[in-house]
């Protein structure tokens, strides 16, 4: 299978963004393995596959702070150029998934999230494990691991990691989200360790949903690359 994806952004005055979101090609080999290739966004933790592009199906109108895109500010690679391996692990039903993606991760250039190729020879790396337990549908607990090195103009690369764990149970009335990230940097001798994460919680009511957000992420300032991304806690709270 092929899937296209392209946003058309409305810009200042009569200016039209166009944003190439995903280019991929699958081939399902069975439910053990699935191989795609092109430009995908990335597993990490679960909101970003889960509701990347989605506004209709999520419950509040914006996504995590976390979790925005590249040209907003966000602290994420959350688009990857590359190869992603997806399936069942055999012999668990289908209850424990795997996920492993290689690919050219990102620039220097924060907002440059189309730029297909790669700074230097490391390529990013992101490895997850999910569990569905068949006998309690809705639930999900996962983990994530991504590492890549970014390449600094004239100055020693930048390795990164971000460690993201989460749990989640959604049901057509229900729905408890919770995630959290670590963000490791390290240059010029140093280690910097930030965190990001939220609590999202909600109830049905025939046609009426109320629901609240738990929103964090704390930032050092002086990390590199994403030093300048706010610290905020937020309270969301509507139906």
């Amino acid at each position: 299978s092929v899937l296209a994806e392209v946003v058309l952004e409305g810009g200042t005055n009569t200016e039209v963004v166009t944003d190439l979101e995903r280019l991929e090609s699958t081939f399902r080999f069975n439910d053990y393995l699935r191989l795609s290739a092109g430009r995908f966004h990335t597993g990490i933790g679960y909101y970003n596959t889960a509701f990347h592009h989605a506004a209709y199906f999520e419950t509040p109108t914006e996504r995590p702070r976390v979790y925005r895109f590249e040209d907003e500010g966000g602290v994420l690679p959350v688009h990857e150029v590359g190869l992603s391996l997806r399936g069942v692990v055999p012999r668990t039903g289908s209850s424990l998934r795997y996920l492993a993606e290689v690919g050219n991760g990102r620039k220097w250039t924060k907002t440059d999230v189309e730029e297909p190729r790669d700074d230097n020879g490391d390529k990013a790396v992101n490895l997850g494990l999910s569990f569905r337990p068949e006998a309690w549908r809705g639930l999900e607990v996962g983990v994530s691991h991504y590492r890549d090195h970014l390449a600094r103009p004239g100055q020693t690369t930048v390795p990164h990691q971000v460690t993201a764990t989460y749990l989640v149970y959604r049901t057509r009335t229900v729905e408890v989200m919770a995630e959290w990230l670590w963000l490791e940097h390290q240059a010029d001798g140093r280690r910097y360790h930030n965190t990001a994460g939220y609590l999202q919680l909600s109830r049905a009511w025939g046609r009426f949903r109320p629901y609240y957000r738990y929103d964090r992420q704390n930032i050092e300032q002086t990390t590199p690359f994403i030093g300048g991304a706010p610290n905020a806690k937020a309270h969301l709270a509507g139906l």
